[in-house]
Formats: structure tokens, C-alpha cells, sequence
């Protein structure tokens, strides 16, 4: 029997359940053509050659469950001050997007102490 594949990623944080879902592949490949397109963007955040834009970019396209296209001011400003929390997010994101990932992969939180940040 194949294994499940999900191509969401659920984020917890504060509270909040956000869902991330890289919806139309061939638009967002199209609009990220200057980064290297979806699978090289992939790579290179998995590697750790990441930027706070590569990142918003794939979090934007994905925020909503891949309706809204964009992040809420409040979510930018945690990316732009602590980006090295969202990398493995971002990273999940695409590889649920691109490939899937197992049900147990699916979910993702973390506790951001911003005091102490």
C-alpha cells in the first residue's frame, strides 16, 4: 500500500493554527523564476542559503492554505526579526508542496520567547 502524502504544512503558534499549502505550483514557479524556480528555492533553503525574501516569498504564497498570497504585517515583522525560526518552516512548506510529506511531518510549532530573542 503507498505511503499518505500530505501537501500542507500546519504551523502552531500563540495559539494561532496556520496552514500553509503551496497551491498552483506552475504560478508560484513562474513568479519565483528569479530565484532559481520552486526546487532550487527548496535547496537552497534546506542548505541554509535562505534570505529573509526567499522565505517571505514562500510563506506569502502559502499563508491561508494558499489563498491569501500574502503575510499579515504582524507575521512579517516576526520573520524579518527572528528569519532563522521560519527556515525549517519555509523549508517543510516547500517539500510538502513539491513532494509531501508523511502525516507526522505535517505539523510544526515552536515557542518564541521575543524577551529573550
Amino acid at each position: 500500500m503507498a505511503e499518505s502524502r500530505i501537501h500542507e504544512v500546519t504551523f502552531h503558534y500563540n495559539g494561532e493554527k496556520i496552514v500553509f499549502a503551496l497551491k498552483d505550483l506552475p504560478r508560484f514557479e513562474y513568479l519565483i523564476a528569479h530565484l532559481g524556480g520552486v526546487f532550487a528555492l527548496y535547496r537552497k533553503i534546506a542548505a541554509g542559503e535562505w534570505t529573509t525574501q526567499m522565505l517571505g516569498a514562500v510563506l506569502g504564497w502559502g499563508y491561508n492554505g494558499g489563498f491569501a498570497h500574502t503575510l499579515p504585517a504582524s507575521f512579517w515583522d516576526l520573520l524579518e526579526r527572528y528569519p532563522g525560526y521560519f527556515a525549517p518552516l519555509t523549508a517543510r512548506v516547500l517539500e510538502a508542496g513539491l513532494f509531501g510529506v508523511r502525516p507526522e511531518e505535517a505539523t510544526m510549532s515552536f515557542a518564541l520567547d521575543e524577551e529573550a530573542a
